[in-house]
């Protein structure tokens, strides 16, 4: 990584704004700070008493010191983050100051690699039309109802579940699509829990399925997932409840469960994001969406 030291980047923290205003100017000439508001003054028109707080690559001279001093007014904070050397110091300055930057990186990179390395590939099932999720490959389960995408999973130093998306540019074309799509559902058909309140095959059961991941809902974009329940429910006729995404029931259509279902879909008080809670009809012709609730 060739890292450019030579330049000092600054930025105006500017009362009220979202982000702050960045400009940059040679950071070996004493009065670098007042190149840098000269450059960003042109593009954004900004009330000098408005800027709070000052962040600059380098330290400023006594010169930008006193120009800091007497045109920001309601400056608060400055902070830099390499020591400005003498005149003759420079070269050594900025040597050490890119390898200080390049550690930085590497050590983000390292840490990246960690986090990739310890979350796994999982679908992830949505509601919605796919118009919502435009900037991530996807595949329709029920077109304007449900679709699924894909992302790496695992959980976060605060305990929560996190998700790095798959997006366009890590996917060179169809066939990585699909090579990622299965060892996704690979991963997600591995430690399956299911409990059954009936023994396999005989009529009136219902399935309870989970995954440690939290997100067994997917499951039902798996190819076999119809054919697989079929056989431990003994129909070909099921439905599905899904009143959030770590949870799922399954059981014969046609059966007292069909009610008990909606009602527990109809009654999840769950967040709609990803999954809103559903309950589907499977069958040989494919899934249909019963019920889902919104909001």
């Amino acid at each position: 990584m060739d890292t450019d030291m030579s330049r000092s980047v600054v930025l105006f923290q500017v009362a009220a704004a979202e982000h702050p205003l960045v400009a940059d100017a040679p950071a070996r000439e004493d009065d670098f700070l007042r190149q840098a508001w000269a450059e960003v003054s042109r593009e954004n028109p900004v009330d000098p008493a408005a800027v709070t707080l000052i962040h600059s690559e380098w330290q400023f001279s006594p010169a930008d010191e006193h120009f800091a001093t007497t045109t920001f007014p309601n400056l608060g904070e400055v902070h830099f983050n390499f020591q400005r050397p003498g005149p003759q110091g420079w070269e050594e300055a900025m040597a050490q100051a890119r390898a200080v930057v390049q550690e930085f990186h590497e050590n983000q990179l390292r840490e990246e690699a960690a986090k990739s390395e310890e979350r796994v590939l999982l679908p992830v099932l949505r509601s919605g039309g796919t118009e919502t999720s435009l900037a991530q490959p996807f595949w329709d389960l029920v077109p304007g109802k449900l679709f699924a995408t894909l992302a790496r999973v695992g959980p976060t130093p605060h305990g929560t579940i996190g998700m790095d998306h798959v997006v366009p540019s890590q996917i060179s074309d169809e066939a990585e699509f699909d090579r990622l799509a299965r060892e996704a559902l690979g991963n997600l058909t591995q430690d399956l829990r299911i409990g059954s309140t009936a023994a396999p095959g005989e009529p009136g059961g219902m399935l309870e399925l989970s995954h440690p991941s939290g997100f067994v809902t997917s499951l039902v974009v798996e190819p076999n997932f119809h054919a697989r329940m079929s056989e431990i429910v003994g129909t070909q006729r099921l439905v599905v409840a899904m009143p959030c995404a770590d949870v799922m029931y399954v059981a014969d259509a046609d059966s007292e469960w069909r009610a008990r279902f909606e009602e527990m879909v109809l009654a999840s008080t769950h967040d709609p994001y990803p999954l809103a809670p559903t309950l589907l009809l499977i069958d040989a012709t494919g899934p249909q969406v019963l019920t889902q609730k919104t909001a």
